[in-house]
């Protein structure tokens, strides 16, 4: 006799270790032994918002200060933040 477990029980169990979060790399829902079908369709449909905006490019602004390891916003609130007796 074959038992199928729930759902709810199985949503969780991953067939390998997810990924570290690479923009347009493999998402967590690769590694999802039961991916749920909502959320599945919700990444297909924001990559492919990505891809027309041209997020996914090499060299896209987006993709350059994730390669760069720079946060833009946080280095225009540095600046701001220095005294000048300008």
């Amino acid at each position: 006799m074959t038992v199928s477990l729930p759902v709810s029980l199985t949503g969780s169990y991953l067939t390998k270790q997810p990924d570290a979060g690479i923009p347009a790399g493999p998402s967590v829902f690769d590694a999802l032994a039961n991916p749920p079908a909502s959320g599945t369709a919700a990444e297909t449909a924001q990559r492919a918002k990505a891809i027309a905006k041209g997020v996914n490019e090499a060299d896209s602004v987006a993709r350059t200060g994730v390669n760069k390891h720079q946060d833009r916003i946080r280095d225009e609130l540095d600046t701001a933040s220095i005294l000048s007796s300008d």
